[in-house]
């Protein structure tokens, strides 16, 4: 599909107006729009600015947004056979941009067990720079666990 170009005369404007004649949305020749009317629906920026795609610092969101996203992955997989807690190597590392900000963590973990009675448990860590904290710890070591007859 092609472009719609629309240009306005030297100087001009261009005017979106609503069914009663009234300007709705109207970009000036420098690209800056202006909404009329509720534009909340569609989130304001009630501080700071947008300049060239970035989003500056003074700019505040509401409440519920999403500001950050990371992630790790680890597939190196093998066989791990203990009865404590064993580092995987699966790391993320963020830095919130508020102390404000809350953080919330997912993970998810595959495991074949080969054999009867056998599970394993799962715990998160926190660096603060402080050296590891658990932050979350299973309710027991062996919290998903298999004892189906494998043997055939």
């Amino acid at each position: 599909m092609a472009n719609l170009i629309i240009k306005p005369t030297s100087g001009g404007s261009l005017i979106l107006q609503d069914e009663g004649g009234t300007a709705a949305n109207t970009i000036d020749a420098s690209g800056n729009t202006t909404l009329a009317g509720t534009t909340n629906n569609l989130g304001t920026v009630t501080a700071g600015s947008i300049a060239g795609g970035t989003i500056t610092s003074a700019t505040t969101f509401p409440n519920g947004h999403v500001l950050q996203v990371v992630y790790g992955t680890d597939t190196t997989g093998g066989a791990i056979a203990t009865t404590t807690y064993t580092d995987t190597g699966l790391t993320a590392s963020i830095t919130p941009s508020d102390a404000t900000n809350k953080i919330l963590v997912t993970w998810t973990m595959h495991a074949d067990m080969q054999a009867d009675n056998r599970g394993y448990g799962t715990r998160l860590l926190r660096d603060d720079g402080g050296g590891y904290d658990a932050i979350y710890t299973s309710a027991a070591l062996y919290d998903v666990y298999n004892n189906a007859d494998v043997g055939g």
